[in-house]
């Protein structure tokens, strides 16, 4: 059994915390590339969180993904000793693309395309032998 120093598990944790996603390859002899401590260990604390369900685990191709859920994010607070307005990076809206969220759902009515679109057969404006047929 791998036991885990409390510095490397802050470390961890503060990074996940800071991005709200955190990946590590299946390696166990080898050093995750961002933090300097081995990927048994980063491995063996994810897993920890995943047991408690505080992320989600995806595995692709060698490589273990996790992302943090909302109670994860309460529990890393928590236990990091942070103010409640501490947000991963992943949960932060770009005031941008939230404006163009409000504009369109403000300006619900048709759009050009939508007056545009054929309402016949199959929704492509096509009937029969492939013939297009006006709408």
């Amino acid at each position: 059994m791998v036991l885990v120093s409390s510095a490397d598990k802050r470390k961890i944790y503060s990074y996940l915390l800071q991005e709200g996603v955190f990946c590590c390859k299946k390696d166990n002899v080898g050093k995750h590339e961002g933090l300097d401590i081995t990927n048994l260990e980063c491995f063996l604390v994810m897993r920890s969180l995943r047991s408690r369900k505080f992320v989600t685990e995806v595995f692709s191709w060698q490589w273990h993904y996790y992302f943090l859920k909302n109670e994860g994010v309460k529990f890393l607070r928590e236990y990091l000793g942070l103010p409640a307005d501490v947000i991963p990076n992943t949960h932060r809206i770009d005031k941008t693309t939230k404006k163009e969220e409000e504009e369109h759902v403000e300006g619900e009515e048709k759009t050009e395309r939508d007056e545009r679109r054929p309402r016949g057969r199959g929704g492509r404006g096509r009937g029969r032998g492939g013939r297009v047929t006006e709408a």
